[in-house]
């Protein structure tokens, strides 16, 4: 008996890790208009199509993938590709290989 009370936990805890967890559809959470929490007048207003700097002025490209997004600036002639996360639907993730990690709070249409 002392041995099934300790074993219960450790079953109970392998069933609940095993459970399906929902994923987001990034290309419909992605939308919309994001500031960085750092620094509010940097924000991104994520299209269809495109991505707009609103501080700098310029557009880019980009394509979704499952864990991650490349962004296309013409202004710059690059391609960069940062790791994508989401926090529910009002916390956007930007992991890059040379800047690091960005956190973007969703900004609420007025």
């Amino acid at each position: 008996m002392k041995q099934l009370i300790k074993v219960w936990p450790f079953t109970f805890l392998l069933i609940a890790c095993g459970a399906e967890v929902k994923k987001q559809d990034s290309s419909k959470v992605v939308l919309g208009n994001w500031a960085l929490t750092t620094y509010e007048r940097h924000v991104l207003e994520i299209g269809k199509d495109s991505i707009y700097n609103k501080e700098h002025g310029f557009y880019s490209t980009y394509r979704l993938f499952s864990d991650s997004i490349e962004m296309k600036t013409k202004k710059f002639a690059s391609i960069e590709k940062y790791a994508l996360s989401f926090i529910g639907n009002d916390t956007l993730i930007l992991n890059g290989p040379i800047d690091g990690i960005h956190v973007y709070k969703r900004i609420k249409n007025r």
